[in-house]
């Protein structure tokens, strides 16, 4: 019985997500994030989607509750230790304000992959915070799902 244990917790899908260097664009939204599979066994058809729960705008303004899909952000295989990097972004929110830039937020990132041995289809999020670093740019940092 200790075996099997031992054997799941040495083959089970585990990936981590961390928010990668932000890219100068016009965008609204600009989100990119480094996917890396830390399991030792590869992962098949990774899709990442991302879910605004708030948005603050350099005027002032705001949006709340925006779904948003990823560009066609499908990886179809992630080798073990191996990254990709994804990227959610819009270039107009309903609500901003042309030339307003996003000053902070609160958005949930979904991350949908297979498993090599079995092949469930497994959910991973994760929370993330926006707000406008020392260097006076958006940077996007881990948030408590629950907060």
């Amino acid at each position: 019985m200790l075996g099997l244990v031992g054997t799941y917790f040495l083959f089970r899908a585990t990936v981590s997500i961390e928010p990668d260097t932000p890219i100068a664009t016009s965008a609204a939204i600009n989100v990119p994030f480094k996917v890396t599979n830390d399991s030792v066994l590869p992962i098949y058809s990774l899709i990442a989607s991302c879910e605004i729960n708030s948005l603050r705008f350099s005027g002032g303004g705001g949006a709340y509750r925006i779904g948003l899909r990823s560009d066609v952000v499908e990886v179809h295989k992630l080798g073990p230790k191996e990254s990709s990097s994804i990227m959610t972004h819009a270039q107009q929110i309903l609500g901003q304000t042309p030339g307003e830039s996003v000053t902070g937020g609160d958005i949930i990132v979904t991350l949908q992959f297979t498993t090599s041995i079995i092949h469930w289809r497994l959910t991973m999020k994760r929370r993330f915070e926006g707000r406008i670093a020392e260097d006076g740019k958006l940077r996007w940092y881990h948030k408590a799902e629950k907060e």
